[in-house]
């Protein structure tokens, strides 16, 4: 299983471009500020064997920024899993 997690903290710019690469397997987007959490979900990914690219936010102003611009310039994630108490929502 080949599960690849993304962290924002290297830019949009490059964000954007991988997701388009990213066009074979279904993305799932997490929105989620607890390393723990990150961490907890993306175990639960490889132990059911779901073949996805994981991509990971923050905060909830990194995310939207990401989904505008997904909006226009490419393909959206197959699957959202969100944070409730995010900071900057």
């Amino acid at each position: 299983m080949d599960l690849t997690a993304l962290q924002w903290a290297s830019g949009q710019a490059d964000i954007q471009s991988r997701f388009v690469q990213m066009r074979s397997r279904p993305v799932v987007m997490l929105v989620e500020d607890s390393p723990a959490d990150c961490y907890l979900f993306q175990e639960a990914l490889k132990a059911h064997r779901v073949e996805a690219e994981l991509i990971v936010f923050h905060d909830g102003e990194d995310a939207l920024s990401f989904l505008i611009k997904a909006e226009t310039n490419g393909p959206r994630p197959a699957l959202f899993v969100l944070d409730l108490n995010l900071p900057k929502v």
